[in-house]
């Protein structure tokens, strides 16, 4: 794995292609606390659906520049890397081979206020492939601020800004094939107030998805909830959420999965209860019930669907050896199209450091409103395995091995095509040396392979990368 740098920080704005087939790299090998598991503690009730895309890991930066107790640190960082592909475009024909040329500057600001603290990380990658000889400029922003405006009051923003081509960044679930220049961004505004013992928020979202040769996604979501404390180790939670999507533009050829015009709104109510069994331990029961209106789209007319879900959830910590996350429960999908589903669902991580090497296993099934974070596919049954293993060898060198597998079915509400199924699996190898203690050298293997229920839409690829990465 490459090192926990500001280059690795900012080369996983979003998932890299080595990540583990849901998006995410990897884990770093942490050091547990000694007495209980990191704040918050107990942590939030998990989501009820998959999210689409992953949420942004935060990390703190380490490496010779770091000063603890500035109130902004900036931390500049470059890299550079040569990646081959035999098939760049992940057709099912004409494979292509093609050898891309990459120089990435970035820089990080770390600001660590008395009541204002936060990243804003930004990446600009020039590229150049030998397939085409063509030439492309990338770019990435990471950032999330926070203000305690009062020992009561605390308002925070959050903004991840992605332009690639790369299909693995814009999603977790292998929605997306083929190379295609995308934009995606999300921002979020929270505001939370505490009022006697009952926590309030208000927030809200903006995401929007620009695909070059298809169609455009634009979603706004506001939500208000409210959380208390029972008795000191229970707590319970109201939620409500109002969102609305649009996706225009020209229609995407078939092959290529676009949604058309289409126009969804949602309804979603949450609830859950938490009790906090011992200071490693706790579970408790969440549910959520959404209303969705379409119109537009692969449907004529005006579509009414409705999603519930009710889960068991449990966190357990063992400090220094274990960390498991989990949830156990039951979905429907319903839909005036003729769409009924019911899903066993769960989304359960399982962390177990020995001696000094990190194995992290996790397992997912549920569905997923796409439309509702980035490219709209429509709600997509989901389920899929990830694994990996990391270990440091020396001070200087470490090395990390994944593997996942991802099956996609599409049901055609809220967007997207029907009747369609997708399968997506493979592996990735990486390598770290820490040459000195601004530079790194990452070597990097990784194979996937799609198979589909349209033959056009599988492929297989393998690629390999070298990089150097110098931070400081």
């Amino acid at each position: 794995m490459l090192s926990k740098g500001p280059p690795a920080l900012l080369a996983s704005l979003l998932p890299l292609f080595l990540g583990l087939g849901a998006g995410a790299s990897p884990p770093a090998l942490a050091q547990a606390p000694e007495t209980r598991p990191e704040p918050p503690w107990p942590p939030p009730p998990p989501p009820t659906t998959i999210p689409s895309t992953a949420p942004p890991e935060f990390t703190r930066p380490e490496g010779p520049g770091l000063r603890p107790a500035a109130t902004i640190e900036l931390h500049p960082s470059v890299r550079l890397s040569e990646e081959y592909s035999d098939n760049f475009n992940q057709s099912a024909r004409d494979e292509q081979d093609n050898l891309r040329t990459s120089l990435s500057p970035g820089l990080l600001a770390v600001i660590n206020a008395a009541s204002v603290k936060g990243q804003v990380g930004y990446t600009l990658s020039g590229v150049h492939d030998s397939s085409t000889g063509d030439t492309n400029l990338f770019h990435s922003l990471l950032g999330q601020v926070a203000w305690e405006a009062t020992p009561r009051l605390r308002l925070s923003a959050s903004d991840v800004l992605t332009r690639s081509d790369e299909p693995a960044r814009a999603d977790q679930l292998n929605l997306r094939q083929g190379r295609r220049t995308f934009t995606s961004n999300a921002f979020g505004l929270t505001a939370d107030y505490l009022v006697a013992n009952i926590g309030t928020q208000g927030s809200y979202h903006l995401t929007t998805f620009s695909d070059e040769e298809g169609a455009d996604t634009v979603s706004h979501a506001f939500g208000v909830g409210a959380s208390t404390s029972l008795y000191r180790t229970n707590t319970a939670s109201l939620g409500y959420e109002y969102l609305t999507s649009e996706t225009s533009g020209p229609r995407a050829p078939r092959a290529r999965g676009g949604a058309g015009d289409s126009d969804t709104t949602r309804h979603q109510f949450t609830a859950s209860f938490t009790r906090e069994l011992t200071s490693t331990f706790s579970a408790g029961v969440t549910g959520s019930y959404a209303l969705y209106t379409q119109t537009g789209g692969a449907l004529a007319g005006e579509t009414d669907s409705t999603l519930w879900n009710i889960s068991l959830f449990t966190a357990y910590a063992l400090p220094g050896r274990l960390s498991l996350n989990g949830t156990m429960g039951v979905g429907r999908l319903e839909s005036d199209s003729g769409e009924s589903s019911v899903l066993f669902t769960t989304a359960t991580t399982l962390t177990y450091w020995f001696a000094r090497a990190t194995a992290t296993v996790g397992v997912d099934q549920g569905f997923s409103p796409t439309f509702a974070t980035g490219e709209n596919f429509g709600i997509v049954k989901t389920r899929g395995f990830r694994g990996s293993l990391s270990y440091p060898f020396t001070p200087f060198i470490s090395g990390s091995g994944s593997g996942f597998f991802r099956t996609n079915e599409f049901t055609g509400v809220g967007g997207g095509e029907a009747d369609r199924s997708e399968d997506t699996w493979g592996g990735a190898i990486s390598f770290s040396v820490r040459l000195l203690r601004w530079l790194s050298l990452g070597l990097e293997y990784a194979y996937t392979e799609a198979s589909s229920s349209e033959s056009f839409r599988s492929f297989s690829e393998n690629r390999a990368r070298a990089s150097l990465s110098a931070a400081w």
